[in-house]
């Protein structure tokens, strides 16, 4: 046997195996085979670390290299061998990525590399996305909470990081984050309602969760206005990361009233976007002053009313509130009103097809052709905002009620490749705590 180099020779170790026959009148037969022991098995990495995502804004730091790594190689009895270590970082508009790459040879020139990759966040719009949380506590002015707050966030949850939604403004609040318990401070001159961010995971590092905290003083109770759920959370993401949110609040069918009647401000500051109306649906009317007498009293005849292409007939009806109560027996979804001042039939809905209503006056058999009319009507109010996390706070100017609405908007440019937007997206907060929009879906989940 021959001790061998993989790099120089080739091989491992070089066996000259023999076999050698002898017959009975001693003629001798030997033959031989050469057998190279080769190693085509790469090393083995220990200890990698796993992939990280570190968010500076909420006080996350980036951990140092480990030094416990090391390469175990098969063919010289599982002994560690040397290994390499390279770090390359590369900046974008969030923050950075840290990649970090072990490698190892051995003596046959077999490798192996693994890599740790860090997501570094550095800004408010580049929070990282945990499901989001809403929690509310009430503190006296001049009082220290001499226990960690945690358990509002759950049974043995830890406190990660914490941050003020609104890092620029005074603050009337002193959070203390140690050892993974929040505690907070209210100064004597903490007199209104302020918000924190943050995480908090379980006791085993995992399952995190970001959160909201509203502190509110105790004597300041806030009186709801019930646009949607006090401290509603709501989150989307963009595909262009240079178009708005919009959010649309439900059941506020006249933007301009909405203006007058609400003060809205955003991080504090008053809100200077658009308000437009959004939750578009057709409404459906006919006219009906063309029947003679206006049609108070009959005896009149429907010949024919056209809907979703069948045609339904009335013999006789003595006057307008006959008709309708039979077009809501036809139409069950279409809740059709009479409004005499108008002389208008107005319903229906935008998932059936309305025709023409053919209506004839039978005492002297003059005819009237009533035609279908639609048009776009709002349910809601948008506002909008480009990404970042928003504090927007709808104040009544009569009744001083007031609703508050967080806002995440995060943006994702690789979506855009997969599905362009030619629109902005829109998002209706209606009495959720949560509502997420999937670009690349299309579809609201509630």
């Amino acid at each position: 046997m021959i001790e061998g180099n993989c790099r120089s020779n080739g091989f491992v170790k070089l066996l000259d195996c023999t076999w050698t026959a002898t017959d009975a009148c001693g003629n001798v037969g030997t033959s031989f085979i050469f057998v190279k022991v080769i190693d085509t098995i790469a090393p083995v990495l220990n200890n990698i670390p796993a992939n990280i995502t570190v968010n500076t804004y909420l006080g996350d730091t980036v951990a140092t290299a480990p030094t416990n790594i090391y390469a175990l190689d098969n063919c010289t009895a599982n002994t560690i061998i040397p290994l390499t270590y390279n770090t390359v970082t590369t900046q974008s508009s969030c923050g950075s990525t840290i990649t970090r790459t072990w490698s190892s040879t051995d003596g046959c020139g077999n490798s192996a590399t693994n890599s740790q990759v860090i997501k570094v966040f550095d800004t408010q719009n580049c929070l990282v996305v945990y499901p989001i949380d809403t929690f509310k506590i009430e503190l006296i002015a001049s009082r220290f909470t001499d226990s960690c707050v945690n358990s509002i966030f759950g049974t043995n949850r830890t406190v990660t990081s914490v941050a003020f939604v609104t890092p620029s403004s005074v603050h009337n609040l002193v959070p203390l984050l140690s050892n993974g318990c929040l505690k907070i401070m209210a100064l004597q001159t903490f007199n209104k309602t302020d918000t924190l961010i943050g995480t908090s995971c379980d006791a085993s590092g995992n399952n995190c969760r970001n959160f909201f905290l509203i502190v509110t003083p105790q004597s300041l109770r806030l009186n709801s206005c019930n646009l949607f759920n006090q401290d509603t959370v709501a989150r989307i993401k963009l595909a262009n990361c240079n178009d708005k949110g919009y959010f649309c609040i439900s059941g506020v069918n006249d933007a301009i009233a909405f203006k007058n009647n609400y003060t809205i401000s955003d991080n504090g500051t008053p809100y200077t976007g658009t308000l437009t109306g959004c939750q578009y649906d057709t409404s459906f009317s006919y006219t009906y002053f063309t029947i003679p007498r206006f049609s108070k009293s009959g005896p009149y005849r429907l010949d024919y009313w056209l809907l979703n292409g069948q045609s339904y007939k009335i013999t006789a009806f003595r006057d307008i509130f006959v008709l309708v109560d039979s077009m809501n027996v036809w139409d069950k979804v279409g809740k059709w009103s009479v409004d005499t001042l108008t002389l208008t039939i107005s319903g229906g809905k935008s998932v059936n097809t309305y025709g023409q209503m053919k209506v004839t006056c039978i005492a002297n058999g003059s005819v009237s052709y009533m035609e279908m009319n639609s048009q776009l009507n709002s349910s809601g109010v948008s506002v909008c905002f480009f990404a970042g996390t928003h504090e927007v706070i709808f104040k009544n100017n009569s009744t001083l009620c007031q609703d508050i609405l967080r806002l995440v908007i995060t943006c994702d440019t690789s979506v855009v490749s997969k599905k362009p937007h030619a629109i902005n997206d829109f998002v209706t907060v209606k009495k959720n705590s949560l509502v997420i929009f999937d670009p690349t879906q299309n579809v609201h989940y509630y």
